[in-house]
């Protein structure tokens, strides 16, 4: 894949608006990088309930910010550090200690209700060989892209050929090759349910060793409105639209084509689904997501995806995202250098397989 291109998070400016450390007493003090956080901050952090081995923190999502904060354009103007900001401090507060324990055998899955407000709190933590012996995050042959998890997910018109209950997806906007907004909809037994999601995604490869993924929707009831430059959609049917008000995954890579994935969400859904079918849902995304991604990887090559993915006359744009897709690939290959030179590669595990 060439030479490494690790991306490094640049130091963060020094301005009132978007300053990552605060006076004491903010708000937003608690949020400085875990890398260089007081032994106070530490010991109140390894005090916080731990959900699952592979459970990451969510305080790395201030790296982010560090990264986002000198993209140009659009995305400032929607002041979208804030709100990565937010979503770190809302999950990083959340106590799941006596979430409903609703684990399947390759999945710690953690479901909890809430009132006041109305929310459905739920935390995946899972280990990828415990469910697929391997599976890429990008696999590439000179300069084609071949498969990997990477290029799937950020194919967002390609996410039915794969996704678990998706009829389609479309990309809304997009704010850089790495940040856009989403309309999702998924059918799931006799229910449709859609929403709108915008998503950043950065790489932490070489400060913290982890990709993060931060998501968040539009208020519910926010229908014709506009929301982060674009207008809210109308809802599918009668059902009111499902709400994700926040969410955070991490991915630490811990081998070639293996890795630790942790999510927390926090979503409202206002038509008020039974929990079973909800436990349901959460259950089979923990146990389906991966193993689907994995079964997909094999048709790629000839598909439509691989078109999109390979063509040389794409537009501007997805031509950007493509080279994103590359240099993160070259930073995922410079991460896990060191470990691969103390081991080489099983032979099975020469392509995905169940």
């Amino acid at each position: 894949m060439g030479a490494a291109c690790v991306h490094q998070a640049p130091e963060p400016e020094k301005d009132d608006a978007l300053a990552l450390t605060e006076e004491p007493g903010s708000d937003v003090a608690d949020l400085t990088p875990l890398s260089g956080e007081s032994e106070e901050t530490s010991q109140e952090l390894s005090a916080s309930p731990s959900v699952s081995k592979p459970n990451h923190a969510f305080g790395d999502a201030d790296n982010v910010l560090g990264l986002i904060k000198n993209r140009k354009g659009s995305e400032k103007e929607m002041d979208i550090p804030e709100i990565l900001r937010d979503i770190a401090r809302t999950l990083k507060a959340e106590d799941m200690s006596t979430a409903k324990d609703i684990s399947k055998p390759t999945a710690k899955v953690l479901y909890k209700a809430k009132t006041k407000p109305a929310r459905d709190c739920v935390e995946i933590s899972l280990r990828s060989e415990e469910q697929v012996p391997y599976i890429p995050l990008l696999e590439m042959k000179e300069e084609r892209i071949q498969s990997g998890i990477i290029p799937t997910i950020w194919a967002v018109p390609h996410w039915p050929l794969w996704f678990p209950f998706c009829e389609s997806n479309t990309e809304v906007k997009r704010f850089s090759p790495s940040c856009w907004i989403m309309h999702v909809k998924l059918k799931v037994l006799f229910f449709c349910v859609d929403f709108l999601l915008f998503a950043s995604v950065d790489d932490l490869l070489e400060s913290e060793g982890r990709i993060t993924v931060s998501m968040r929707s539009p208020p519910p009831g926010s229908e014709g409105e506009q929301w982060m430059g674009v207008t809210v959609p109308p809802r599918l049917g009668a059902l009111p639209r499902v709400c994700l008000h926040n969410a955070f995954l991490d991915c630490k890579p811990t081998g070639h084509g293996k890795f630790d994935v942790n999510l927390r969400l926090e979503l409202e859904d206002p038509a008020g689904a039974p929990q079973w079918v909800k436990t349901f849902v959460f259950q089979q995304m923990a146990i389906r997501i991966l193993p689907d991604l994995c079964k997909f990887q094999g048709k790629i090559p000839g598909s439509a995806l691989d078109h999109f993915l390979n063509n040389k006359n794409c537009s501007p744009e997805v031509a950007a995202g493509v080279q994103y897709i590359k240099d993160l690939g070259a930073s995922l290959d410079a991460y896990n250098a060191p470990a691969e030179a103390r081991r080489l590669p099983d032979p099975k595990d020469a392509k995905c397989s169940l």
